[in-house]
């Protein structure tokens, strides 16, 4: 049964909801690391949340539903429990653990979308195929500067 055009928006609303989290909490790493490697990772990273934001947003209001702006509840509690992970990392080492686990759990998040909706259209399976390249990318850059 194919899901209705409700059940894709919450679903590519959640996706955005990730990317809003992702931007909120690396913003928080990126005032807090020292290492000039981490800090461009993580500028990089904001440069990403901000660039699939925009594509997310269009996919959803191209169907005339409307795009999240915001963190609903829920997300927003864990939100602040990130942020104050983010506070209580006192060096760049957690911080670079915190990301890397962040970014895992975007690319879990692009790949359940895709498994629930892999017979749409080309142009939100490419969106989402790009959101989650683009994350893989972020985390072997962050997985690479852990092993050295």
């Amino acid at each position: 049964m194919e899901p209705t055009t409700e059940t894709i928006c919450q679903d590519l609303n959640e996706l955005l909801q990730g990317c809003h989290m992702g931007a909120d909490v690396f913003q928080q790493y990126l005032a807090s690391t020292k290492d000039p490697m981490l800090k461009q990772i993580l500028i990089d990273s904001l440069d990403v949340f901000k660039k699939h934001e925009i594509e997310l947003t269009q996919r959803i209001n191209e169907r005339n539903a409307d795009a999240t702006d915001s963190i609903p509840m829920m997300a927003a509690v864990g939100s602040f429990f990130e942020k104050m992970k983010a506070i209580m990392a006192d060096d760049d080492k957690k911080i670079l653990d915190e990301c890397v686990r962040a970014l895992g759990m975007g690319i879990n998040a692009c790949q359940t979308f895709k498994e629930k909706h892999d017979y749409l259209e080309e142009t939100l399976l490419n969106a989402v195929n790009e959101l989650e390249k683009d994350y893989k990318h972020l985390y072997a850059e962050l997985t690479s500067l852990k092993l050295n």
